[in-house]
């Protein structure tokens, strides 16, 4: 109830306009990408990315420094993330 009650405050204070970004046609694309439907050969394939990125989260925050990891994978991965 209380949210009710902060959400008509919140509508009061802003003379009952609303105040909402309609998205641009690229911000538009981009959403209608991430939530189209998949097919099962692609969620299989996210299932499998989604595997695989969190065992090798687990495994560069613990197990196996970065810098252990062969050149060639460590330039991919400095390339994917922006070089942090």
């Amino acid at each position: 109830m209380q949210s009710i009650e902060q959400e008509i405050k919140a509508l009061i204070v802003k003379g009952f306009k609303l105040d909402f970004n309609i998205p641009n046609q690229k911000e538009l694309t981009r959403i209608r990408s991430i939530h189209r439907e998949l097919s099962v050969g692609e969620r299989a394939k996210f299932r499998k990315a989604e595997k695989y990125a969190t065992e090798l989260v687990e495994l560069l925050s613990g197990d196996i420094e970065p810098e252990n990891l062969p050149k060639d994978i460590q330039k991919r991965l400095k390339d994917l993330f922006g070089g942090r």
